[in-house]
């Protein structure tokens, strides 16, 4: 039967692992993670152990509530692809540098999710430096 023979090639690969963290840790449901990976198949490209999960748990940690998280992964898949430490340098900035609040951290991250994947030294940091500066924001 070819159906099983994909079904155990596809738990060799550890692509049932990836789609059961998808449903059951980040909370997708069935048919949102069938969406997520129609959206980026790439996800389940990706090691479990040493990225996707890693990554879903700075977020995690990082943003106020299970369901922004989980919303965040449905919207903008490849933020579970990023690296962890990368990411965490990224709430570290909002935290430290800009002084946000977890809950303000959150909107940012809400409405602008691809801020996430902007270099800190190239694009943050420059761009926060002319808004107090410059602009007189922050201050």
């Amino acid at each position: 039967n070819q159906t099983t023979r994909d079904d155990d090639a596809a738990a060799e690969n550890g692509l049932g692992c990836v789609f059961d963290f998808l449903v059951a840790e980040v909370g997708l449901g069935t048919d949102t993670a069938r969406a997520v990976v129609r959206k980026y198949p790439a996800v389940l490209t990706k090691p479990l152990h040493s990225t996707l999960r890693p990554a879903f748990l700075v977020l995690r940690t990082n943003l106020d509530d299970q369901e922004t998280v989980s919303k965040l992964v449905k919207r903008y898949p490849n933020v579970l692809t990023l690296s962890p430490g990368n990411l965490q340098k990224k709430f570290t900035f909002f935290s430290q540098t800009c002084v946000l609040t977890p809950t303000e951290i959150t909107k940012v991250v809400a409405n602008s999710p691809s801020v996430l994947t902007l270099s800190v030294e190239l694009n943050l940091k420059p761009t926060w430096g002319w808004m107090v500066h410059d602009l007189g924001l922050g201050t």
